[in-house]
């Protein structure tokens, strides 16, 4: 990020396309999310390798993100009922991932299903998909959602934000909100998701803080997002 943001400023390039969730909280001087695309699908996946034999009292599985350690570990007990999970760190790309599954390093890797989706991958018949709802299973803030940045005051900016995707811009901002709110970079346990459903804005949040976790869910109009996202930082242990 923090090499395209040099290069915007130095007039290299007008635009940089990113994962939404990969944006830090506060952006170069200068620059901001010019427009984002409709929200693909926002939940993670459980992939593990179809037919493999495994302990399934002694669960390992792989991922480096705190937030998705913190619920696969509470949910553990409902996936697999008298085992115990236990995660490991897991880095590289999503088929350096996949590859560190096949050598049987993990029981279980869990992935973001849009990037799955966009690469082709949900259809590989050595693997199987086990969804996890957003629910139960809260995303990363801006999880799904591609974001263009460019200059503020630049023309590429300017032109792109006609076709932004609405419903997606307003969710991103109230996620990024709580975000804010709660001061959180990417290596806390924190997820937070939003959605309209019914006309009305819904929220879900996790958090893991001072050795104890924070769940929200909450509803109200699309215009009191700003509110929402106040009550879901207080909630997850913001206050």
């Amino acid at each position: 990020v923090s090499e395209f943001e040099q290069a915007m400023k130095e007039g290299t390039i007008d635009l940089a396309v990113h994962s939404a969730k990969d944006l830090p909280m506060d952006l170069g001087k200068g620059l901001a999310i010019a427009a984002v695309s409709g929200r693909g699908d926002p939940r993670d996946v459980l992939v593990t390798m179809k037919g493999a034999p495994w302990d399934r009292q002694h669960i390992v599985i792989g991922t480096s993100s705190p937030r998705r350690k913190l619920q696969i570990e509470l949910l553990g007990t409902n996936l697999w009922p008298g085992g115990s999970v236990r995660c490991e760190n897991l880095r590289g790309n999503v088929q350096t991932r996949l590859g560190k599954l096949e050598s049987g390093m993990y029981h279980g890797i869990i992935l973001a299903a849009a990037g799955l989706k966009r690469l082709g991958l949900l259809e590989d018949p050595r693997y199987n998909f086990q969804f996890l709802e957003c629910e139960s299973f809260v995303p990363a803030g801006g999880q799904g959602i591609l974001a263009v940045e460019g200059r503020a005051e630049g023309r590429a900016a300017g032109i792109l934000s006609g076709i932004s995707h609405r419903e997606t811009w307003l969710c991103l901002n109230l996620e990024r909100q709580v975000l804010k709110l709660l001061d959180a970079g990417c290596h806390e346990p924190i997820g937070v998701y939003s959605r309209l459903e019914d006309g009305l804005l819904e929220v879900f949040g996790i958090s893991g803080r001072n050795g104890r976790v924070y769940k929200i869910h909450l509803k109200g109009q699309p215009e009191e997002a700003g509110e929402l996202a106040r009550r879901a930082a207080e909630g997850l242990g913001g206050a």
